[in-house]
């Protein structure tokens, strides 16, 4: 019974909040340019280009293409990481290794025996 007089209350108060709704109006000359633009007959560049895109046939082979190219990308991308690393990487990682191994030993004083 609480809950229907919860919900009746927040009815109320969502009407109550519609009181002082007014209508929505225009700008000043709203229809006269909108009968301009109706009337005009030779369209812009940008309303030609927007209504050649807007055609399903163009955006769905826009897509297709892109993701076609995606496909493409990751494949070209995913051979190109499976190919066998230069030798002279390996050498410089095992030289990087070699020069850490090195520098712990050199200066671990704690293994120093007394003179």
């Amino acid at each position: 019974m609480d809950k229907r007089t919860d919900i009746g209350k927040k009815a109320e108060k969502t009407l109550e909040s519609l009181d002082g709704i007014k209508r929505a109006e225009p700008q000043p000359f709203f229809y006269t340019r909108l009968i301009a633009r109706l009337e005009r007959e030779q369209k812009n560049i940008w309303e030609l280009a927007g209504s050649y895109l807007a055609r399903p046939a163009v955006a769905i082979v826009g897509l297709c293409l892109i993701l076609a190219f995606n496909i493409v990308i990751l494949v070209q991308k995913d051979s190109a990481t499976t190919t066998t690393t230069p030798t002279y990487a390996m050498d410089a990682a095992q030289d990087d290794e070699s020069i850490f191994a090195s520098a712990n030993t050199t200066y671990d004083y704690e293994n120093l025996e007394p003179e």
